[in-house]
């Protein structure tokens, strides 16, 4: 039973972390796609 317990705690934070590595790189994608777009806009704004 304790057993039981630890493996689906081991896995459940297993889960928990690839969560959160997986929002890690959406945030990461998004910021990116951000950034190039503040980027533009920044540049755009030189120009002017």
């Amino acid at each position: 039973m304790l057993m039981y317990t630890l493996t689906l705690l081991i896995t459940h934070q297993k889960i928990i972390d690839f969560c959160r590595l997986y929002f890690l790189l959406i945030e990461r994608s998004i910021n990116k796609k951000y950034y190039k777009k503040m980027l533009r806009c920044s540049t755009l704004s030189n120009v002017k």
